[in-house]
C-alpha cells in the first residue's frame, strides 16, 4: 500500500518541489518542433543519464537496507546468510558498473570537447 501511495504522490510532489524535467524546456509546448535542435538532444541525454544515476543510487540504498534486513534475520540459517552475502556483493558490483559507465561516458565527452571543465556544457 505504501509503494502505491509513493507511486501516486511522487509526480505531484516532484513538480511542487520545482525539480527540472528530463525533457529540455525548448522541446516542450506547441512549437517544440521548430525550437528543438542538436543542443537539446545533448541536454536530453545529459538529463537521462543524471536521472538514471540518481535512481540507481536510490535503488542501491534500498537494496542495501533490504540486504541488511536479510543478514539480521538469517541468524542460524547458513543458506539465507550466504544468499544475503551474495545479494550484497551483487548490489555493490551493480553500483560500481553503473558509476563506471557514467565515468566512461563523461571521459569520452571530455575528450570530444578538448578536455576542460564540464564537457556537457561545452557541446552548445
Amino acid at each position: 500500500m505504501t509503494m502505491l501511495m509513493v507511486g501516486v504522490m511522487a509526480p505531484s510532489l516532484l513538480q511542487a518541489a520545482g525539480i527540472p524535467t528530463i525533457v529540455p524546456e525548448a522541446c516542450q509546448g506547441k512549437d517544440a518542433a521548430t525550437k528543438c535542435g542538436i543542443c537539446e538532444l545533448a541536454k536530453l541525454v545529459r538529463n537521462i543519464l543524471n536521472a538514471a544515476i540518481y535512481l540507481a543510487v536510490i535503488a542501491a540504498a534500498v537494496l542495501f537496507a533490504w540486504t541488511g534486513f536479510k543478514f539480521v534475520s538469517a541468524r542460524d540459517n547458513s543458506g539465507a546468510l550466504t544468499a544475503a552475502k551474495k545479494m550484497f556483493w551483487n548490489v555493490v558490483l551493480g553500483l560500481i558498473i553503473i558509476l563506471a559507465a557514467w565515468l566512461i561516458v563523461n571521459t569520452i565527452m571530455s575528450f570530444m570537447t578538448n578536455g576542460s571543465g564540464n564537457p556537457w556544457n561545452k557541446l552548445c
